[in-house]
């Protein structure tokens, strides 16, 4: 063997060696900044749910205007640091593939109810509609992990509230194909916000994805979530895509397999017989919901017909009633049946051909019990399939009665 060989291999075996000693010192690195961010992260932990609780406490306590402000205030600030707390540890345990899923039975429609209805006060806050669709095919009952789907739909909810500062935020859930013992969940949340620019379309899905400064600044977050949701999504042989347009909105679609619910005792989806042929009239300024609440009334045998306005509302009302041809049911969104102008519900009531109608108040904030007492029945928004239906078919039951 020549010297030059010998001092070839020398070398190679040199680099050989650093290279491994470099790979360990970064591993050792990562492992060392890991486990400071999960002990910094425990330790703000325990102080700030001492706040919140306290600060919940406080709340409940007499307190004049301005002090409830103030309560509300530091409650919203802890719960969005616990929020960056929870990012930094999950994304610490992804990079390190500590992060495991569950496998366990859930109630699917209860969690995505739950989960979009926790937007509803926001969303009245910021004069933004909340649209729910949860397509009936939607088995009930599912294996999987119910905390980090809960998660993935709760951090793209809060991504399109915060970002949508007026129009609606529409969600759709839908079953897709089905593969042995699995069923795909296919949920779309489309937005009319700010929409996403070309040159952070590109990394949206990288950890502190942000437009810049002033962008944070306006409207917050840590540009955590969204790589959060595509990693969780991929633990879970899920898909994620989407898309956007600056100035316009943007529309995220994720498709997450789950294991069926193989169970022969269970019983299949209520049909509300009851309701076969009835007249509705679905008064709502907000055409998606509209369209909701259709698709939900007349797949239970409905004759559904919309008003967006009052106005358009009491033409209905007229010409069906010359026709011969009166509604059973409205429904009708607070909003419009509150308007300053007059009182709808009083005026419905003192005209002969519709006092006798019964009619159903929608709304997104929790109504006093007097208010509801004037209603022949309440439903909150977003809707929800199953208490909607349930609301109509008792009120059909309280008429033949």
């Amino acid at each position: 063997m020549t010297n030059n060989m010998k001092q070839s291999i020398y070398l190679l075996e040199r680099k050989n060696k650093e290279d491994i000693l470099s790979t360990e010192k970064k591993e050792n690195v990562f492992h060392i900044k890991t486990q400071f961010l999960l002990n910094v992260s425990h330790e703000i932990r325990t102080p700030m749910n001492a706040i919140i609780g306290f600060a919940q406490m406080l709340g409940n306590s007499p307190l004049n205007e301005e002090q409830r402000e103030y309560v509300e205030i530091i409650k919203s600030s802890g719960q969005s640091l616990l929020k960056v707390i929870d990012d930094i540890v999950d994304i610490s345990k992804i990079q390190q593939g500590k992060l495991n899923l569950e496998e366990t039975y859930f109630h699917m429609i209860e969690l995505i109810e739950a989960t979009i209805k926790s937007f509803s006060i926001e969303a009245r806050r910021k004069g933004i509609e909340i649209g729910l669709f949860i397509q009936s095919k939607i088995p009930y009952i599912v294996k999987g992990d119910p905390i980090r789907l809960k998660q993935v739909i709760h951090n793209l909810m809060s991504n399109a509230v915060k970002f949508t500062e007026q129009g609606e935020v529409y969600i759709d859930v839908r079953l897709g194909e089905e593969i042995e013992d699995k069923v795909y969940i296919e949920f779309k949340i489309e937005d009319t916000g700010i929409g996403i620019s070309n040159e952070v379309m590109d990394r949206l899905f990288e950890p502190f994805a942000q437009e810049d400064e002033s962008f944070t600044r306006r409207f917050g977050g840590n540009g955590l979530g969204l790589f959060i949701c595509k990693e969780l999504v991929k633990m879970m042989n899920g898909r994620i895509k989407v898309e956007s347009t600056e100035g316009k909105g943007s529309k995220f679609e994720c498709s997450i397999p789950f294991y069926k619910y193989m169970d022969e005792d269970m019983p299949d989806c209520k049909e509300y017989v009851s309701l076969k042929d009835k007249r509705v009239l679905i008064v709502d300024s907000h055409p998606r919901n509209c369209e909701i609440v259709k698709a939900y009334l007349e797949e239970a045998g409905c004759i559904v017909e919309k008003a967006y306005d009052i106005t358009e509302a009491l033409n209905k009302l007229i010409s069906n009633n010359d026709i011969h041809c009166v509604y059973d049911i409205v429904l009708m969104d607070d909003q419009i049946a509150s308007m300053h102008e007059y009182n709808v519900l009083s005026v419905l009531k003192a005209l002969s051909f519709t006092k006798n109608i019964q009619i159903i108040l929608a709304s997104y904030i929790p109504v006093e019990e007097n208010i509801k007492n004037e209603f022949s029945g309440y439903v909150s928004k977003p809707y929800k399939r199953s208490e909607l239906l349930e609301t109509f078919e008792n009120t059909i039951n309280t008429i033949s009665k």
